[in-house]
This record gives structure tokens, C-alpha cells and sequence, in this order.
């Protein structure tokens, strides 16, 4: 795993700001530090700025103190804050994670990073939910480390096995595109080909030196993690070149040394490569890691 520059994670924004069906389009970080400040206030900020009031003993009401969402943050990527261990609690909310399609480069798929979690509710609140608690630190926190682990869940013995599986019904709409992998019933058949490809997948994560740049802005981001587009399995110049040595279908080699072109063999290996934002959001939803492993 490698640790997201600004401009990397910069670039990550510019897709999400302006997905289209799945796929996305890049734009300039000029247009995306205009979009922040053009954007309203996040439902979380909205959400902390009504805050909740106690009765002080003299009767008098007095604003209660909310956590800081920033703080507890950083608290988990601090360059000396001990690695998360997996729990129930990170099991749970990453059954809710919601996956992006992220367009550096060749494209690949990671975790939302405006609204990790599925479903309606702002962000803290679907957290708060999810883990039924009323405690909001360790709501923020429990998400947080789950940035941090996903990828090493995913590079760990196999979440899943292969098997047709439901999306989960919310997250359909991110899959009405050609060659998504999922059919008319919300359904994907989920293969040994892209389990190799999950595992292998190269990483990018937030760390101490990049925290601030993904809380820093006026923009609410979460520190979720997403597959390198520009190598996303290896360091090949392309990434089909990677794929096929992984899946063991190598590309011939002629007597020059040199890669056989083959154009059908580029068109699958593409096709492989879009169906894992799919595959990914069913092994988060339907996977179940053991928690000793990590």
C-alpha cells in the first residue's frame, strides 16, 4: 500500500465531484477548490451546528460539547496511534461502505469519499445508527480505522467466495452502465478472477503525512482508501499486462522480446477490470473476514 499525495487525493475529488453513472470525468483542482466553496454545508455540519442542549443544575440550558470530527480523525492516523484491529464493529460498518469509481489515470474503484456509507442519512448519523450507538467519537473513529483496514481485509485470506450475489438494492443505481457485471435482477456472479485481481490490487491510503490535506479543506471528506488507477496490480505501462500475468494468461512474448498485440485480450482484460468496482461492493457487503486474521 502507498500513502495519497495531495494532488493524487486532489485528482480523487475532481471524479467524485463529477461522476456520471459509474464512470467518471476528471476536472481541473481549480474547479473542485470553486466547488467547495460553492457547495452548501454538508448535512454532518448542518446536523453538528443544531446541537443538542442539557439542563444545567441552575436550570439553565447550556449547549452540549460534540466531539470534534476532525480530531478524532487525526487521533487515528497520528504517526504514533497503534494500528486499528479488526472488530465486529468495523465488520458491521463495512457491510454499509459504499464504492466509487475513481478516474486517474486508467481508472479504479475505492471507497466514497464524501459519502462512505450507504443510504440516505448523513454520514455520522448512518454510522451512529449502524453501530446503534449514541456515542458519536466512537462512531467517526470506528469509520475512520475501517479506511485502514479495508485494504488489508482484501489482501488477507479471501473474504468471500466466488458465487452470484445481490448488490445491495441502494447501491444499484452506481451500476446501471454497460458491462457493469450486475444484471437486470441486481445480481453479480462473482469469480475467482476478480478475488485475484481484489487481492493484488495496489492501495492508496491516507496516512500521517496526508491527513490533512483530506480534513484541511472546506469540503467534508472521509479518509477512505482507493485502488491506484495508475497501477492498479503492478507496474506494468499497462495494467492488462499485470492482470493477465496474474490471472495466468500471460501475453505472448516474440522472438524480439516484445508483447504480441492482442486486441481481444485487451478488451476483456478491460471489461475484468471495470466489473471490480462491482466485485468490490459485494465483498464488502457479503464478505466476512475472520477477525483473528488481522
Amino acid at each position: 500500500m502507498a500513502r495519497i499525495s495531495r494532488k493524487t487525493f486532489l485528482r480523487a475529488l475532481a471524479g467524485a465531484l463529477a461522476g456520471v453513472g459509474g464512470w467518471m470525468i476528471v476536472r481541473g483542482v481549480d474547479d473542485i477548490l470553486e466547488t467547495h466553496r460553492k457547495a452548501p454545508r454538508s448535512p454532518d455540519l448542518q446536523a453538528a451546528q443544531r446541537a443538542p442542549h442539557d439542563e444545567g443544575a441552575d436550570g439553565h440550558v447550556k449547549p452540549r460539547a460534540l466531539p470534534d470530527r476532525k480530531a478524532t480523525i487525526r487521533a487515528v492516523f497520528a504517526r504514533d496511534a497503534r494500528p486499528p484491529r479488526l472488530s465486529p464493529q468495523h465488520l458491521t460498518l463495512m457491510r454499509q461502505l459504499r464504492v466509487i469509481w475513481l478516474p486517474i489515470e486508467e481508472g479504479a474503484p475505492g471507497l466514497d469519499i464524501w459519502h462512505p456509507l450507504r443510504g440516505p442519512r448523513p454520514t455520522i448519523a448512518a454510522a451512529m445508527s449502524t453501530l446503534k450507538t449514541d456515542n458519536e467519537a466512537f462512531a467517526v473513529q470506528t469509520l475512520a480505522e475501517l479506511g485502514l483496514l479495508v485494504p488489508a481485509i482484501l489482501k488477507g485470506a479471501a473474504p468471500l467466495g466466488p458465487g452470484r450475489y445481490a448488490v445491495p438494492p441502494d447501491a444499484r443505481p452506481l451500476f446501471e452502465f454497460p458491462h457493469s457485471g450486475v444484471d437486470a435482477t441486481g445480481r453479480f456472479h462473482l469469480r475467482k478472477e476478480h478475488l485475484i485481481l481484489l487481492k493484488a490490487a495496489q492501495w492508496l491510503v491516507v496516512d500521517s503525512d496526508s491527513i490533512s490535506d483530506v480534513l484541511d479543506g472546506e469540503a467534508e471528506c472521509w479518509p477512505m482508501p482507493f485502488v491506484d488507477g495508475k497501477r492498479p496490480y503492478g507496474n506494468r505501462s499497462h495494467y492488462q499486462l499485470d492482470m493477465a500475468e496474474l490471472l495466468g494468461e500471460p501475453y505472448r512474448i516474440d522472438r524480439s522480446g516484445n508483447v504480441v498485440e492482442d486486441a481481444r485480450k485487451d478488451a476483456r482484460l478491460e471489461r475484468l477490470h471495470g466489473e471490480t468496482l462491482a466485485a468490490l461492493q459485494v465483498v464488502l457487503a457479503h464478505g466476512a473476514p475472520a477477525i483473528a486474521t488481522l
